[in-house]
């Protein structure tokens, strides 16, 4: 995999782990990657990267459900989409927006644009002031980017010091619970991305006329065509203000995804609630000797499903536009619509934000 640094739009950079995509990052305009790879070149070690790129989104859905046979065969006189292809899932909703805008039909015009530095660049012994800003760069980004590798190792010591504390309460949550807490906490430390509604950008596709296909073609009902992607909470270009982990998109890298066939998302969401709520109880105050969670300090955890709770812990997901405009930006193209609250993504959802934003 060549260094290549990001022009223009997005790229994601995730893992195939065969059934299911775990999205890993989302580079913006003027993001170098492949550093890892240019750094094993340089010292002469073999590369053999896990991970693959994709021009815009890979991890991209949209919330209402896409599968109805009509509307799939309306799209399919229209569009080249393969007669095999019937989104069952999530994670199948990329491979209809791929085959619907590599269609002759489809009009908008997007692309994404990269710069490779290939081994030429790497190797070069020039020794001018201007290769040495160029490479004193990169390995300033190289740097940067293993800075998260260290914090990671970090945060496995500092997870064993939580798992101490749920131990000391008495607490006997199942595994995949516990892998599901680890890659929550992972991503509200900024590891790993997690979803928001797509912004107006077109940055990560070409969602303008996606969304009109969906709405006049595939006629889709009283819903939004609402989009949404993965970033980090702290990306630095979208800033998001809220960021979603659903449970029916598990994204865990580290771990299982797969619940207890024995208890219902509701049960495991009121678990986790009670789990994270003792290890900040606990923990919290003792950020001296724990100093890798202290983001649990600026966080805000909140929990939602389209069901409602008969413990009253857990909120309707009809409340998430009420404090997340970016939910309804779409009213501006399809004002009589409403966003879909009743959408699988929301059935057993955590939003994760920052303390610093008013609400």
């Amino acid at each position: 995999m060549p260094m290549f640094m990001t022009l223009k739009n997005n790229n994601e950079v995730f893992v195939n782990v065969g059934t299911r995509i775990v999205p890993l990052n989302l580079f913006h305009a003027g993001s170098l990657s492949g550093v890892y790879e240019a750094m094993d070149f340089i010292i002469g070690r073999k590369s053999n990267p896990i991970w693959s790129y994709s021009a815009g989104s890979r991890t991209i859905i949209m919330l209402p459900k896409i599968a109805d046979k009509l509307g799939l065969k309306r799209l399919k006189a229209i569009y080249d989409i393969p007669s095999d292809l019937q989104p069952k899932d999530f994670f199948d909703h990329w491979y209809l927006f791929k085959a619907i805008t590599r269609s002759k039909v489809f009009k908008q015009i997007w692309n994404n644009e990269i710069l490779f530095f290939g081994a030429e660049w790497i190797k070069n012994k020039n020794d001018s002031l201007a290769w040495k800003k160029l490479k004193d760069y990169w390995l300033y980004q190289i740097w940067t980017q293993t800075q998260f590798v260290m914090d990671k190792i970090k945060f496995n010591f500092m997870w064993s010091k939580a798992i101490e504390t749920i131990s000391s309460r008495r607490l006997h949550p199942k595994p995949y619970l516990i892998d599901q807490i680890k890659h929550i906490f992972s991503v509200a430390a900024g590891y790993y991305p997690v979803f928001k509604p797509i912004e107006i950008t077109q940055d990560s596709a070409p969602t303008k006329e996606l969304q009109q296909v969906f709405v006049e073609i595939y006629k889709l009902k009283q819903y939004l065509p609402t989009m949404m992607h993965v970033c980090t909470i702290t990306d630095e270009i979208i800033k998001p203000r809220f960021v979603y982990y659903s449970w029916a998109l598990p994204t865990v890298l580290e771990g299982s995804p797969l619940k207890n066939v024995t208890s219902t998302t509701m049960s495991d969401m009121r678990e986790i609630k009670q789990i994270i709520e003792t290890i900040e109880e606990r923990c919290l105050p003792k950020l001296s000797t724990m100093e890798s969670l202290s983001f649990l300090k600026h966080i805000d955890f909140d929990y939602f499903h389209y069901e409602k709770d008969i413990c009253d812990e857990i909120h309707s997901s009809n409340e998430i536009p009420e404090e997340d405009a970016s939910f309804l930006e779409d009213l501006k193209y399809y004002p009589s619509r409403s966003l879909c609250t009743v959408s699988r993504f929301f059935s057993g959802c955590l939003r994760i934000s920052m303390k610093h934003y008013l609400k």
